[in-house]
């Protein structure tokens, strides 16, 4: 049976409810936890090669691709001649905002109907832009109704997911739509280079700085030094792996075939990084991303076919460009994934050899992803891969792949556990982030160190992270306080995802099983129940509802999931257990709902907003004394993650963000529909107890989902839990305020310290004279000598007056000297396209004036570009 691979809408309440909680108890039992080395499988260990995976359209035997090494300085490589405004700041681009034309005739069903355009490639010389096509894609296609207003509206969100109206399949005819290059939205950075920190590998070694440059209609990877030199290329299509730094948003690792090793960037800032990730998810194969923008009608997926024929420049005259790019788009921003994952103990025996025992518990060939954990493996077992080839080979080696086995690198003979991730090969691309390792032992005294032993994983699918945990309690003497600390200590020492953060909002899908021992399962007197309701272990993780064969089983094992609420969603289909199988055992099969990359690059302009933390507080009464305690926020959407706030005490176990320092970030996207399903996590360290130095502790994590907090002019309350080894702890409330800000003002020297500020800005014209340049006069050249950026709006500098009294001057008038010395631009009165260098047929040339201005509050400010905003508006149409 085809496994079940559909989409969901965004418009859906993931909000799940929240408990109090009582003290935590047994915290009396020494725990020690052994300093035994972890072995880790490193996901670059995978040797993952081309013809493990099903991709559309490729043939391997056709490419052909650098090996990726650097070439020596003295061998002969192209050179890259660089235009003044390749390495521009990302602040000094000016997103035009132009919305999409696409005529109806290039709406096709299939590529073979279009034919190809007949231009040269990129010429230096100024070209003309092709005719505009007639009418906007918004308009001719969606009847001028905005797609994101299209979304279902759900009135119920309990049933199956299979069976809800807002899951559609994959369209096997999904519309084509053909956009030439000049008529898509920020068509520069269809060919964009970035100048980025090449880290240390193997090869390479020191770090060095490189450029990068992505041509997304010759699909290509280009690596030039920093004197504009190619050293080698790669191919998109050999692309398979794009992963984000955990922990910090400003780099990236990209995987290629044939690569002798990864490539791990530093970006100058997380929007560049934000931007080179969206740019290779695009061109990586299988990729379906989302961007509402570019769904036509009521369409679901789209394809895009780009053709290229001129792209613009930040400065200049377009050029022309060959090639073209097709990929895929969806309209909703999870992907629905079906996914199996089961546990279950040999007792030391061999695996089974029945199959149709095994398919009591597996289902063959029915999901993308497999994650098998196998408690009590005889030894023989322990550092082979025989257990990853023995379910490969039962659930179909044709079709899937072993992405990870902690069996193979498993060294400690006391460890007798171990986790298989089994992917379908043609889902391989979309999964990142794989790991897997076994935990190390905790025990106690007099206490045999096999009686508390565990493994893991960690992988992303998408844009969703899932951390999987499978521990082995043996059944002993010891106390139930004594087990659960035991359990919490277990938990903590989980070595993946952002170690900074505690385990219980460190992913997305949280899953904690095995056989923990506690007496009374599935019972009114189940231990395990009490333990996580009183908040003494695995606080608001919830457990499916359990089938009668393993209600009534002897030593149940036992799953538990925690989701992030409001933004995630595991729908659990299925809890039972095989009792085909001698030993115990229990599976889960649902679904889960992963985000999708969000494709802001082409989409729909959005403004640049701020996001400030007012009131942020923490208060509880189960954390221990803390002494100067720092906050620390974590998200791959923000600039700068992470960003460190001191706290002050406000009164006892209460602390609060220093006054004056509320916490501002400043996404990467600013799209209202990617802000509303991103998470901000947070964990605050400062020092135990009253003895100062020493490093800072942990104290604890929470995590804010943005969903309806992130209304533009709005503040939004919040209040969530702080957790400490997956335990309640505290509370954490506070405000969301999201106001606009101006991006480019906040690069300007000298003000980075400073909030709530904006531009005036005016420009001077000047025009041509015989061979003299003199400024320009209304009533003889039709244009002022200062005006707006429309050259027939006067505005004289002198004149400006500030918005209201909220306003104060924070500098003198000012020359723009980002892009010349002197500041001026050269063109003609009839085009609006401006060079950098003076030339003969230059009638005219301007340069912008600015002045920085500061509000005394956020809204002052939002008001104000609001304000301009609109303004701006009017006067374009």
């Amino acid at each position: 049976m085809k496994p079940r691979q559909r989409d969901a809408v965004d418009d859906v309440d993931f909000d799940s409810s929240v408990s109090s909680g009582s003290a935590l108890r047994g915290e009396s039992s020494q725990v020690v936890q052994s300093t035994a080395p972890l072995s880790i499988v490193s996901q670059s260990q995978a040797n993952i090669n081309p013809d493990e995976i099903e991709l559309e359209d490729i043939n391997f035997d056709d490419l052909s691709v650098d090996s990726g090494l650097e070439l020596d300085s003295a061998s002969d490589g192209e050179q890259l001649e660089f235009d003044e405004d390749i390495l521009l700041d990302e602040n000094s681009r000016h997103s035009s905002g132009t919305p999409l034309e696409v005529d109806e005739d290039l709406l096709l069903e299939s590529e073979e109907d279009v034919a190809e355009p007949n231009v040269a490639e990129e010429e230096s010389a100024p070209a003309e832009r092709p005719p505009e096509p007639p009418t906007m894609l918004s308009e001719k296609v969606l009847g001028k109704a905005s797609l994101t207003k299209e979304m279902s509206q759900l009135d119920d969100f309990s049933h199956p997911s299979g069976k809800r109206p807002e899951i559609f399949q994959p369209s096997k005819s999904a519309p084509t739509v053909v956009i030439p290059s000049h008529a898509l939205p920020h068509n520069f950075c269809l060919r964009e280079s970035f100048k980025v920190v090449k880290m240390k590998d193997a090869v390479v070694g020191a770090k060095k700085d490189r450029i990068w440059e992505v041509d997304v209609l010759r699909k290509k990877f280009c690596n030039y030094d920093m004197h504009g030199k190619k050293t080698f290329e790669q191919l998109a299509t050999n692309l398979y792996r794009v992963e984000k730094g955990d922990g910090n948003s400003k780099r990236l690792t990209l995987y290629f075939f044939d690569a002798p090793h990864p490539y791990e960037f530093e970006f100058a800032s997380s929007a560049r990084r934000q931007l080179f990730y969206e740019l290779a998810m695009l061109l990586r194969r299988n990729s379906i991303l989302w961007c509402p923008s570019l769904c036509v009608g009521g369409e679901n997926d789209a394809i895009i076919n780009i053709k290229g024929t001129t792209i613009d420049r930040v400065t200049g005259p377009p050029v022309r460009v060959d090639g073209e790019c097709q990929f895929s788009v969806g309209r909703m921003p999870y992907e629905v994934i079906n996914f199996w994952y089961g546990c279950f103990s040999l007792d030391g025996k061999d695996l089974p050899r029945n199959d149709a025992v095994l398919g009591s518990f597996i289902p063959k060939e029915s999901h993308e992803i497999y994650i098998i954990g196998v408690t009590d493996i005889p030894s023989h077992l322990v550092g082979s891969d025989e257990i990853g080839r023995y379910f490969l080979a039962y659930i179909g080696s044709a079709s899937y792949f072993v992405l990870e086995s902690t069996a193979v690198k498993a060294k400690k003979k006391s460890v007798n556990n171990a986790i298989v991730i089994i992917c379908r090969r043609s889902f391989i691309v979309r999964v990142c982030h794989v790991e897997a390792a076994e935990l190390s032992p905790v025990y106690k005294d007099n206490m045999a160190r096999s009686d508390f032993t565990a493994v893991g994983c960690a992988l992303h699918i998408n844009e969703a992270s899932i951390g999987v945990v499978l521990v082995n309690f043996k059944r002993n003497k010891c106390t139930v306080e004594t087990r659960t600390a035991c359990l919490r200590t277990l938990l903590s020492a989980f070595p993946f995802g952002p170690l900074s953060v505690d385990i219980h909002v460190r992913f997305d899908y949280l899953i904690v099983s095995g056989s923990f021992g506690f007496d009374g399962s599935f019972s009114e007197q189940d231990v395990l129940q009490y333990q996580m309701s009183t908040d003494n272990l695995m606080s608001d993780m919830s457990e499916g509802v359990p089938s009668t064969p393993l209600k009534t089983a002897e030593n149940p094992m036992r799953i538990f999931v925690r989701t992030n609420p409001k933004v995630c969603r595991f729908d659990v289909q299925q809890y039972s257990t095989s009792r085909a199988l001698s030993s115990s055992n229990a599976y889960i099969i649902g679904d889960v709902f992963c985000r999708r990359t969000f494709l802001s690059t082409f989409g729909e302009s959005a403004p640049p907003v701020q996001l400030i933390l007012n009131e942020f507080q923490l208060s509880g009464d189960r954390y221990p004394y803390v002494s100067n305690p720092t906050l620390y926020l974590y998200g791959d959407w923000f600039e700068n993650s992470p960003l460190t706030f001191q706290l002050v005490p406000r009164k006892q176990n209460v602390f609060q963000v220093a006054p004056n320092c509320e916490p501002i970030l400043y996404p990467c996207v600013c799209s209202r529909e990617f802000l509303r399903v991103q998470t901000l996590t947070f964990s605050i360290f400062g020092q135990v107890g009253t003895r100062q130095g020493g490093s800072p502790t942990l104290i604890g994590s929470g995590a804010l989902p943005l969903k309806g907090t992130t209304v533009l002019g709005e503040s939004a309350p919040f209040q969530v839990p702080f957790y400490f080894h997956g335990c309640r702890v505290g509370k954490v409330n506070g405000t969301v305020l999201t106001v606009l800000y101006e991006k480019n003002v906040l690069g300007g020297e000298g003000y980075s310290n400073e909030r709530f500020l904006a531009s005036a800005s005016v420009y001077e014209n000047q025009v041509r004279k015989t061979n003299r340049w003199e400024a320009a006069n209304f009533s003889r050249d039709g244009i002022y000598e200062w005006s707006s950026l429309n050259t027939t709006t006067e505005c004289v500098r002198d004149a400006f007056l500030l918005p209201s009294a909220s306003w104060s001057w924070l500098s003198e008038w000012k020359l723009d000297l980002n892009h010349t010395s002197e500041g001026w631009l050269y063109g003609t009165l009839a085009s609006e396209n401006y060079s950098l260098r003076e030339s003969s047929n230059a009638s005219f040339r301007r340069r912008k004036w600015y002045r920085v201005m500061r509000a005394d509050n956020p809204l002052a400010l939002h008001e104000y570009l609001l304000h301009k905003s609109e303004q701006a508006k009017e006067a374009s149409q």
